[in-house]
């Protein structure tokens, strides 16, 4: 039923934001204007961004003995990335049922993989985070300081959680399953050296993805600096992991409608810059998933990518 209310949700978002496009086109023009070079330039951005996700969790594999290929982690994001888009709620699920059919990962390990990644992500994105807001904005201004104390916050609490333990998370019966696999990291974490490389890979990724914000923005002709890419990047990255439909559809653009906001950019312009993000993001995962289907479907034994997001 969950499910079902986010596909619903997603779809109606879907259905807003083209009618909300279609409404003011006249707006849109710049991003339909845009020669074969900026494209070009945006695509190659998003391509780099894309190798850092994978080289970034391909590191965490390989302190579980997992030795992917670097090509291959890399085919294993583009299909988490097709999977979230066209098959939802089932990225994440493939590439898990892919990792255990083809190395035997097991379902335990790869959610904490995924909550490694996830808690050192949200942490170093809300430190880049609290740096851009008290360069940019005037703390006088609520927003800003809303918006301050959020990332503050979840610094704090992201630190907190990789650092330390929260024992009282077993006596929330719905937290109690949160609380094993955070267990499971503060053993894991502790035998290791992954925390240094983990902070290391998702310093590039935020650079790489400030950096897809900056390309977007400048092909537009709209003026932006380093601090305010750093924004967007920050702040949209909540609208991934917290998200209310597939893909992050409806709050990953709202983020960064505020955020565009807050930096004196109109909502048209955040909606334009938001469509080249959309369309660089999920340009690559469409024409290189079928280029690696043969290796996934090979080695986890089964005869379509459709029966990995089955599991």
């Amino acid at each position: 039923m969950q499910k079902l209310v986010a596909l619903v949700l997603g779809a109606l978002l879907l259905f807003g934001g083209g009618f909300y496009i279609y409404s003011n086109r006249e707006d849109f023009g710049p991003v339909l204007a845009l020669d074969l070079m900026s494209i070009a330039v945006l695509l190659g951005v998003a391509l780099v961004y894309a190798i850092v996700q994978g080289m970034l969790y391909n590191s965490v594999l390989r302190f579980m003995s997992i030795r992917l290929s670097q090509i291959e982690s890399f085919g294993a994001l583009m299909l988490t990335l097709f999977g979230n888009y066209f098959f939802p709620f089932a990225g994440f699920g493939a590439r898990g049922v892919y990792l255990h059919r083809a190395y035997g990962l097991s379902a335990r390990l790869y959610s904490l993989s995924v909550v490694a990644i996830v808690l050192v992500e949200l942490t170093v994105y809300a430190c880049f985070g609290v740096v851009a807001v008290s360069y940019l904005l005037p703390l006088a201004e609520i927003e800003a300081l809303l918006l301050l104390a959020f990332f503050i916050c979840a610094v704090i609490g992201g630190v907190w959680l990789i650092f330390f333990k929260l024992p009282l998370l077993h006596r929330v019966q719905q937290l109690e399953k949160l609380g094993r696999i955070l267990d499971e990291w503060y053993e894991f974490r502790d035998t290791t050296d992954l925390r240094p490389r983990l902070v290391f890979y998702t310093c590039l990724q935020f650079l790489a993805y400030s950096a897809l914000f900056g390309v977007a923005f400048t092909v537009l002709s709209i003026d932006i600096t380093l601090a305010e890419a750093m924004l967007h990047s920050a702040l949209s990255d909540f609208g991934f992991v917290f998200k209310l439909a597939p893909a992050g559809l409806g709050t990953y653009e709202a983020l960064v409608v505020f955020s565009a906001n807050l930096t004196g950019k109109t909502a048209s312009e955040a909606i334009m810059v938001l469509v080249l993000v959309r369309f660089a993001m999920l340009f690559w995962p469409m024409v290189l998933t079928p280029f690696f289907s043969s290796t996934f479907t090979s080695k986890a034994r089964v005869g379509s990518l459709r029966e990995l997001t089955n599991g």
